[in-house]
């Protein structure tokens, strides 16, 4: 093939009826409603991460939002670009001064099924519903200064109560050493099970569309857990020395969100394929 190394073709094979160029917010037709096939696209483009709390380009966000969802997204028909709710139930209630944003979560979202939540008695893999607290660990993921700084650590900076702080501290940390995510971070409380709550130093008119992006997707501490800190061993099993371990997500398996796809194949600068999400959710 022609031209420069890093620029070769990409394909993506996803086993579902909707484009994935038309990304999540479009896949939200029943089992019984389309019949399944398979859709195939090029790109010229490298992956350059396949963790969202890494993610600083286009192309590796085009990817990953089809497995990753935020808190909100874009109706893909009106104009101007409207925002509305994709996880959250409803648009953020923000306080009169502008510093408090308080979300309320849609009830019964559920992960993908994935070999860190263990395996039920007939041995399938099993799942469990995203809660606030999965979204807190996502911004601390996001703040950690282990992690190669992302496009959305970029527009946050300083903003979220006690978040610069907190980078500073995971610096004291081992890669390796996930203690630090059991710090607090004051600007992100999860109130309840359904319930998010977000205190800036200083009012911001982007905010919400910050939650929009999927880099801040929920992330399931069992997935760290169970992938970069036990060698993908169920409870009991190997762990792997603090002194090896990555912080950041590097294969299609440790990917646990909760959009239409799941990524089953990443060969890179060669091949990546997708297949549907056996237990994504009708509209809620």
């Amino acid at each position: 093939m022609k031209g420069d190394e890093g620029m070769r073709r990409i394909v993506v094979a996803s086993a579902c009826l909707i484009a994935l160029s038309l990304g999540a917010a479009q896949a939200r037709a029943g089992k019984d409603d389309v019949q399944p096939v398979t859709w195939h696209d090029y790109f010229y483009v490298n992956i350059r991460s396949l963790d969202p709390a890494t993610c600083g380009d286009t192309a590796s966000s085009k990817f990953q939002a089809n497995v990753f969802e935020g808190l909100y997204s874009y109706h893909y028909l009106k104009r101007p670009p409207t925002l509305v709710p994709l996880l959250a139930a409803e648009m953020p209630r923000v306080s009169e001064d502008g510093l408090t944003y308080t979300i309320k979560l849609k009830g019964g979202v559920k992960f993908a099924r994935n070999g860190c939540f263990g395996r039920d008695a007939s041995g399938k893999l099993n799942t469990r519903t995203v809660t606030a607290a999965d979204f807190v660990y996502a911004f601390k993921r996001i703040k950690d200064s282990h992690l190669r700084r992302g496009m959305v650590d970029a527009f946050l900076a300083d903003r979220i109560v006690g978040a610069a702080e907190y980078r500073k501290k995971t610096g004291r940390y081992a890669e390796g050493d996930f203690r630090r995510y059991d710090l607090d971070i004051p600007g992100l409380k999860a109130v309840d099970e359904l319930t998010l709550r977000i205190r800036l130093n200083r009012p911001w008119s982007q905010m919400t569309h910050i939650l929009a992006m999927h880099s801040v997707a929920p992330i399931p501490h069992e997935a760290v857990d169970y992938w970069l800190a036990g060698a993908g061993t169920a409870g009991g099993g190997r762990t792997v020395p603090v002194s090896k371990r990555e912080a950041a997500f590097t294969r299609p398996e440790q990917l646990v969100g909760t959009g239409p796809y799941l990524w089953d194949k990443y060969e890179p600068r060669a091949q990546v394929r997708f297949v549907g999400n056996p237990d994504f959710r009708k509209r809620l």
